[in-house]
């Protein structure tokens, strides 16, 4: 496989199919991948009804890794997979949670930019998720503290894509909010310390990922949707903790908790009294990026309404094309559109490039859209 972790977990169900069994290799080009999904023998696909329900265990027999290549991911998308990070280091290091969050919490744009602090997430997190593995069948921590916080997180995820006004999650910002609520539940049961659920809140904050349930995903839906959960039997399935860095064991030395849905539901609840009650600037890139996407589908909004007549045609107007410049580069058959811009690095990848435009070259200006930041490709 040649891509990020969806396209890891896609290629290793597949390998794990075809003729019983191929060779599989990982190149894998994102922090998901990197620092969780291509570290791992469970290789599944989604289905509508939930995460990870179509899948196989097999390993890869390679897995290759440059950490330079995370130059190319947006900020937002490099902590999706810091999250997966936090998640071993919230199990198993109180030290490795320090060594990702202080960085990020003293410069985040600073630190996911730089290339040693993102090669050392990346050992790290060999380093601790090898050992579940080679061991995994000695004991269920070593399941646990993969899925830590997926639960309820992978509930969550899904139940963003199909609820309308909100933003679709990334996994690792799920999996940020799923191991808060966590921390919840383990408290209302009697095993997580109020520190230890406020260090949660702290440090996914610090970090820059989502803390708060998203306004709108409602906890019967939440609870409905857990039951698709791999870990649900009667009851959802979870490992806890006592404190960062130290997971709770039961007396007959398992990790593994039922959690009666009753607790979950308090859980949830306490988060969104938390949600409501904050004041402040978020600091988390999703709500950043939902609120940006949010203002521009307004201004789109407002625009098109004083645009359009009546009979649905274009009134005239100029935008003014900003510093920004833009070139077409012809490929054999096809176009492509490439920007190159005074902003950040940042815009998303689909502003990049645009293959297979089939445009005429010796017809074609381009120009900067100053209302909603992007290219206007006109045709003379």
């Amino acid at each position: 496989s040649l891509g990020g972790g969806v396209v890891n977990n896609l290629a290793g169900f597949l390998a794990s199919s075809l003729y019983r069994g191929i060779t599989l290799v990982h190149i894998t080009t994102s922090s998901m991948g990197m620092f969780d999904a291509a570290i791992d023998f469970k290789q599944a696909v989604n289905h509508p009804l939930g995460k990870n329900l179509l899948g196989s265990y097999y390993p890869a027999t390679n897995i290759i890794m440059d950490p330079e290549v995370l130059e190319t991911l947006s900020k937002r998308h490099i902590l999706n997979g810091v999250s997966e990070a936090l998640k071993h280091a919230l199990c198993q290091s109180m030290h490795l949670t320090r060594a990702i969050v202080d960085p990020l919490a003293k410069d985040l744009h600073k630190a996911l930019r730089d290339p040693e602090y993102l090669q050392m997430v990346c050992r790290e997190c060999i380093d601790y998720k090898v050992p579940t593995l080679i061991h995994y069948n000695e004991t269920d921590f070593n399941e646990m503290v993969p899925q830590y916080g997926h639960a309820i997180a992978h509930a969550i995820e899904t139940l963003s894509f199909y609820t309308p006004g909100v933003a679709p999650l990334l996994h690792g910002e799920a999996v940020s909010i799923g191991m808060v609520v966590t921390a919840e539940v383990g408290y209302i049961m009697g095993y997580t310390t109020a520190e230890t659920v406020q260090q949660h809140y702290d440090f996914m904050n610090q970090a820059g990922l989502p803390v708060f349930c998203p306004k709108g995903i409602e906890i019967d839906r939440i609870l409905n949707k857990m039951k698709y959960d791999k870990h649900f039997v009667k009851t959802p399935t979870m490992g806890l903790l006592k404190t960062i860095g130290n997971m709770h064991q039961k007396e007959d030395g398992d990790f593994a908790v039922e959690v009666d849905t009753e607790f979950i539901s308090e859980a949830l609840q306490a988060n969104f009294e938390r949600r409501d009650a904050f004041v402040g600037e978020p600091r988390d890139l999703y709500t950043l990026d939902a609120a940006a996407k949010a203002q521009q589908s307004e201004i789109q909004a407002a625009v098109e309404e004083d645009d359009y007549g009546m009979n649905g045609s274009m009134k005239d107007k100029t935008y003014f094309p900003s510093s920004s410049s833009f070139t077409v580069v012809s490929m054999s058959e096809s176009s492509v559109l490439t920007t190159s811009s005074d902003g950040d690095d940042d815009e998303e990848d689909e502003d990049r490039a645009s293959p297979g435009l089939g445009l005429d070259l010796q017809k074609v200006t381009v120009e900067e859209d100053a209302v909603f930041d992007r290219p206007i490709v006109k045709t003379n």
